[in-house]
């Protein structure tokens, strides 16, 4: 913990101002000062840069909600007795008892990730002055960390760097592209009637009654939120492999309190009763950040759910002209799709090192080089975080398993090629098979655990999302935070498609790709019964097929069993 013996104070200042520098403690307390929140709230409405993110609503929930995890690092400036400058800052949370001098690591802006966009409050009058001393304040109390801000938007004034040299040496700076959806534009109405937007507008339509809402109340909010959470769990752990709020509890309770301040902007898009798309934004100022999350239905991936959704948000906030969309930067097909216009927000580091200052300006040049040959930075990133993470899975179950055991496994991963399609039939004893099996539910898929099939978590959630987007359908059964078994089902023509054969005889579902988990091996039959009883109840189908490979031996004993003649 940071000490709060004392607050630090500049001598670089005249006798009608002061500047201090507040950590730890001293800030939960501040915080808690009606008349310095009433004085920080005026700043912030003064401030020609201010965003959301700076918002003390925003700033002193992130603060108290995060705590544990973040150390609060705040400056402020009075010029007499009025606020006339406030840096929010933090930095991770250091063993009990360490002295600043010694702290390592990077000093971010208050939001951390949740903040988009991080700078300072103040006037234009009193900003270089300012941020020179309540830099140099930070960096005389923390000597060997690096001060970042995320993003600084265009009107953040940055002249105070060419003014003193010292920052103009430490200070390292990334431009990034930041597509924006304007309102006053005069073709923005031409964005709605898109061709491409009504064909996926049309199509999700077709499979049930098709509503956009705003919610507004608290409780439906705390209600819907848990799936979207689901939704946004599945993408991020196919994609990325980042379970955010899992391994980030606050983030749940901090999305909850900005809610509940107004300042969270919430959609969501729904087929009949199930949500297929949402997006949590922020919203002030006449500007709406996707500073939160956004998410949609893998199961209606192929049909563009969230795509229709951003269209639809847009033609939302079009009702009022003077509204700008922000899309954030980060390089996406689909935002500039969405796009009328083009701005730059810019990346600052400042420093605590020389080796680090290299280090930084290495990042960037090499960042400006990958634009340049237009390669996406973070995919490229992504591509090598993927192939470490496979090779380190592979490596870890040949050392559990022995690599004779491992490539003798009861479920390895076959030749699809060699798999033959098998015509079942119902079970007779329907009566006697318990086994709760559910459709499409991501929270069993996020259930899998690891070494059960020769697959890691990623390798298998990003496997259900390619699914998903071919049109699959998931059948699962887990107990207890565990999936025991999964099955997908297809039609036949997403089945011809897959092995690229003609479907043999008249066209009927298919189940394919079982897995199950070693402890139920004794209940399989049992799973795949009830799989079947699933599928031909929704499909009002008399006929089944199940796809799978003869060396599948567990699957293929209970074929014998029920296949038909």
């Amino acid at each position: 913990m940071i000490s709060t013996e004392k607050k630090y104070t500049s001598d670089d200042v005249t006798p009608k101002e002061k500047i201090s520098l507040l950590t730890g403690d001293q800030v939960i307390t501040a915080i808690q000062d009606e008349h310095f929140l009433t004085q920080w709230d005026e700043l912030y409405q003064k401030c020609s840069w201010s965003t959301v993110f700076q918002n003390p609503n925003f700033v002193t929930h992130w603060y108290q909600i995060y705590r544990d995890e973040f150390e609060p690092i705040m400056v402020t400036y009075y010029k007499g007795q009025n606020l006339a400058g406030l840096l929010t800052m933090a930095i991770s949370s250091q063993k009990e008892g360490t002295s600043k001098k010694n702290y390592r690591g990077k000093i971010i802006g208050a939001g951390h990730y949740e903040a988009e966009y991080q700078s300072w409050l103040s006037t234009p009058e009193e900003n270089d002055e300012f941020i020179h001393q309540a830099l140099t304040l930070i960096n005389r109390d923390f000597p060997n960390c690096h001060i970042f801000f995320r993003y600084l938007i265009p009107e953040v004034p940055l002249g105070w760097i060419d003014t003193y040299p010292k920052w103009r040496k430490k200070t390292v700076m990334q431009a990034y592209k930041r597509p924006i959806m304007r309102m006053d534009d005069p073709e923005i109405s031409k964005l709605f009637r898109k061709k491409e937007f009504r064909n996926k507008y049309n199509r999700l339509k077709r499979f049930g009654d098709l509503s956009f809402k705003k919610i507004s109340d608290q409780e439906e909010f705390s209600q819907v939120l848990p799936i979207l959470i689901e939704q946004f769990e599945f993408r991020q752990m196919a994609m990325f492999n980042k379970c955010q709020f899992t391994d980030s509890p606050e983030k749940l309770e901090f999305l909850m309190a900005l809610f509940e301040q107004g300042l969270l902007h919430a959609t969501i898009l729904k087929v009949d009763d199930e949500i297929v798309a949402s997006i949590l934004g922020l919203m002030e100022k006449n500007w709406y950040h996707l500073g939160a999350i956004n998410t949609h239905s893998p199961v209606y991936g192929n049909h563009s759910p969230g795509f229709v959704h951003f269209i639809l948000l847009g033609e939302l906030l079009s009702q009022n002209s003077q509204n700008i969309f922000d899309l954030t930067p980060g390089g996406d097909a689909y935002k500039e799709r969405m796009a009328t216009d083009h701005d730059h927000v810019t990346e600052m580091c400042i420093a605590g090192s020389q080796l680090f200052d290299k280090k930084q300006r290495l990042k960037y040049l090499f960042h400006d080089y990958l634009m340049r040959w237009k390669k996406r930075p973070m995919s490229i990133q992504l591509a090598l975080k993927k192939k470490k993470y496979n090779f380190k899975h592979r490596l870890k179950k040949i050392k559990n398993y022995g690599l004779k055991a491992l490539l003798s496994k009861d479920q390895p991963i076959l030749d699809k090629k060699q798999e033959t399609l098998y015509p079942v039939q119902l079970p007779t004893s329907i009566d006697q098979i318990m086994v709760p099996v559910k459709r499409n539910k991501l929270g069993d898929l996020l259930a899998y655990e690891e070494d059960q099939y020769g697959r890691s978590p990623w390798e298998f959630l990003e496997d259900s999302m390619l699914k998903y987007a071919e049109e699959f359908h998931a059948i699962t059964w887990a107990e207890n935070g565990v999936l025991l078994a999964c099955a997908w089902v297809c039609s036949d023509k997403r089945w011809t498609k897959l092995f690229g054969v003609p479907f043999p005889g008249k066209p009927h579902p298919v189940i394919t790709d079982i897995f199950y988990h070693p402890q139920i091996k004794d209940r399989l039959g049992d799973f795949i019964s009830a799989t079947i009883i699933k599928v031909l109840s929704q499909k009002k189908d008399p006929k089944i097929y199940i796809c799978s490979h003869p060396k599948k031996t567990g699957i293929q004993e209970w074929v014998r069993q029920h296949k038909q003649g």
